[in-house]
């Protein structure tokens, strides 16, 4: 098995499902608190329908760089704790993914 973090309808991450378990649960306590309702509709497809993906598509710019910032600081708590962490590829990757997508840094 495995899941995908959907950016667009034409980019995304596809991950190992132990990578993709791993990097999403790292990243959701990373949203602030007013960002609640951001979290839990990225989330819903594998809070409420059990799939394996979560979406960005839909995303306006704000809500999208909202996942950005909560992955970015997953990432770099995960680095300080793991240097040579053996997801580092799979980080490298969405961070990338993310980052090259048009509504980044926009709000």
């Amino acid at each position: 098995m495995a899941g995908a973090i959907l950016v667009t309808e034409k980019n995304g991450v596809s991950l190992s499902s132990i990578d993709f378990d791993y990097i999403i649960e790292k990243i959701r306590p990373n949203f602030n608190d007013s960002e609640e309702d951001v979290r839990e509709e990225i989330y819903s497809p594998v809070d409420d329908g059990g799939m394996s993906f979560i979406s960005l598509v839909e995303q306006c710019a704000e809500r999208f760089n909202a996942f950005v910032r909560a992955a970015s600081i997953a990432y770099e708590n995960e680095i300080k704790e793991q240097p040579f962490s053996v997801r580092r590829n799979s980080w490298d990757e969405l961070l990338t993914a993310l980052r090259s997508d048009p509504r980044y840094g926009k709000s």
